[in-house]
């Protein structure tokens, strides 16, 4: 089931300004490590799978198709651009590594590499914040969702023990 994507590279390029003509497969992978990275520790498995099966059987209920729309796409939009920022503009090929140019452009040297990436890191703490406010503050409608087995915001992880009588 994890082939299942919580987005679509059309979500992405719907959300962000990141260019339309980039292909589908380019932008794919990072998807995928975007929901792992940044979306998975919040959501937790059991409703990252809820969502995933959704998906397969388009059955998405209303609450969950709001938390995808409004917190998830963002969230995983932008990480999945963070992550592509470094490898957009050199390839790795057969004869080794490769910087792609045109003819009517230039490529962006590393401070503004640099500078792109750091805004798109606060971007994607800033949905991670707002994913884990939601979901703390909406707990009732994701019945899956553990708040405590979420990592806070310091450096400490909690592990959920059940309900205590």
């Amino acid at each position: 089931m994890n082939d299942v994507r919580l987005i679509s590279v059309d979500d992405l390029k719907q959300v962000t300004s990141i260019s339309a003509t980039i292909e589908t497969d380019l932008l794919e992978p990072y998807l995928e490590l975007s929901e792992e990275l940044y979306c998975v520790e919040i959501l937790g498995e059991a409703l990252t799978s809820e969502l995933r099966n959704q998906i397969t059987g388009n059955t998405i209920t209303e609450v969950n198709q709001y938390l995808l729309t409004k917190y998830i796409k963002p969230l995983v939009s932008y990480g999945a651009w963070e992550q592509y920022v470094p490898f957009n503009a050199i390839k790795s090929t057969q004869i080794g590594e490769i910087r792609q140019t045109t003819d009517n452009s230039s490529s962006a040297d590393l401070p503004e590499v640099t500078f792109k990436r750091q805004a798109l890191k606060d971007k994607i703490s800033y949905y991670q914040k707002r994913l884990r406010d939601y979901l703390d503050k909406n707990k009732n409608n994701y019945p899956l969702y553990r708040s405590s087995c979420s990592p806070s915001t310091g450096n400490s992880w909690s592990i959920y023990l059940g309900k205590s009588n």
